[in-house]
């Protein structure tokens, strides 16, 4: 696009076969396929701006009168669709103790597609 080749027609149809090819008309087997042949390489910088756009974290302070004290509980929180769920299950074993919601065999492409839209980790 910098030397303007999208402005004549040949560009022009380049650049809606790209877009035909995107995301949005692809299947869900294809989406979830993509990441079991392309397993994303999760390192902390990878979180970092994964999260920031795509998460938040969570202060969950309980106040119970049968306890001392109160108690705190602290999360992160991951949405996608579940096409997605193999890149939620990389950064699960980024951070080593953390679970998907809701449990099922991500293995499974049927499975995973009986699943709601999303997954969090």
């Amino acid at each position: 696009m910098n030397q303007g080749t999208h402005l004549n027609k040949e560009g022009l149809a380049r650049l809606r076969t790209l877009t035909s090819n995107m995301n949005k008309s692809r299947s869900f087997a294809e989406k979830y396929e993509y990441l079991t042949a392309n397993p994303p390489i999760v390192n902390a910088e990878y979180i970092r701006g994964f999260v920031d756009g795509e998460g938040h974290f969570a202060v969950e302070i309980n106040t119970q009168v049968t306890r001392s004290a109160p108690t705190i509980a602290c999360s992160l929180q991951v949405a996608q669709a579940a096409h997605d769920v193999l890149l939620l299950n990389a950064i699960r074993g980024f951070f080593k103790g953390t679970r998907l919601k809701p449990s099922f065999d991500i293995t499974s492409l049927i499975e995973t597609q009986a699943v709601p839209n999303v997954v969090r980790l």
